[in-house]
């Protein structure tokens, strides 16, 4: 039975951030699967067409993906998000597995990275390492997205999880949801030594770029240089880091 494996991402215009992160992530599943046919697929439209418009470079959409896979004959198929969290583009992800199973044999979905509370844990684990290089008396904000009306718990929950680790210092803001980037800001009690800045996202795409670390007034780094803080912006995506892809491993290998 010839089996496939594919990885459904988001998708980004940067292209340094892709190759650092999303192909980064899919190469160390692909070592996972060496048997498995492999096709990629973005779930965002614009970002599909805005990449093909400036590099010329085709993704498919998961639709046409599928349609691949299933014209080149697998039967047994594995599909991996690397998304973070299990909010619409999953729910997107689910739906569109669910009306394409008549065509295959089998057909696995695995998780996204932050979907049960163990994956919190092991994230409110693998943090601290990543930035064990920061003081005592530095503080680490992460910029997660968040999305208004959705369900944003496993924000709060890996916030939480950090905190009971004794990492207090640790905390974590959103984009488009509370708590934002003032709300911890008014939290802080003690004044930081510095105060770094990193994104809670896959990619370190236009949010880490602008919102974060963009010199406009409203950005995180502008805004924290105001109130007298020094602030360093670490521009690493999730995907950059080992210890994160083997976690999106784990997910896989659990599903396949």
């Amino acid at each position: 039975m010839k089996s496939g494996l594919l990885i459904v991402s988001f998708g980004t215009s940067v292209k340094a951030a892709r190759e650092k992160n999303l192909i980064a992530i899919e190469e160390e599943i692909k070592k996972a699967f060496p048997d498995r046919i492999f096709e990629r697929a973005w779930t965002s439209g614009r970002v599909i067409s805005k990449v093909f418009k400036e590099e010329g470079l085709k993704i498919n959409t998961l639709e046409e993906a599928l349609e691949k896979m299933h014209s080149d004959g697998v039967e047994d198929l594995l599909v991996q998000p690397t998304h973070l969290m299990q909010g619409i583009e999953f729910e997107n992800i689910k739906n569109i597995i669910r009306d394409a199973k008549d065509r295959f044999k089998i057909i696995r979905l695995g998780k996204p990275l932050l979907f049960e509370d163990s994956d919190i844990e092991s994230m409110a684990n693998v943090l601290p390492e990543l930035f064990s290089y920061t003081g005592e008396k530095d503080m680490v904000i992460f910029m997660g997205h968040g999305s208004k009306g959705r369900d944003n718990s496993c924000y709060h929950k890996l916030d939480q999880c950090l905190k009971d680790k004794g990492h207090g210092n640790f905390r974590i803001a959103l984009v488009e949801e509370e708590p934002g980037i003032d709300s911890v800001v008014n939290d802080i009690k003690d004044s930081p030594e510095c105060i770094y800045l990193s994104p809670l996202m896959v990619v370190a795409g236009d949010h880490a770029l602008n919102d974060m670390a963009g010199d406009t007034e409203d950005s995180w780094k502008n805004i924290l240089e105001k109130k007298g803080y020094n602030v360093k912006c670490v521009l690493k995506g999730l995907g950059e880091y080992e210890e994160v892809r083997r976690l999106y491993v784990e997910h896989a290998k659990k599903a396949g």
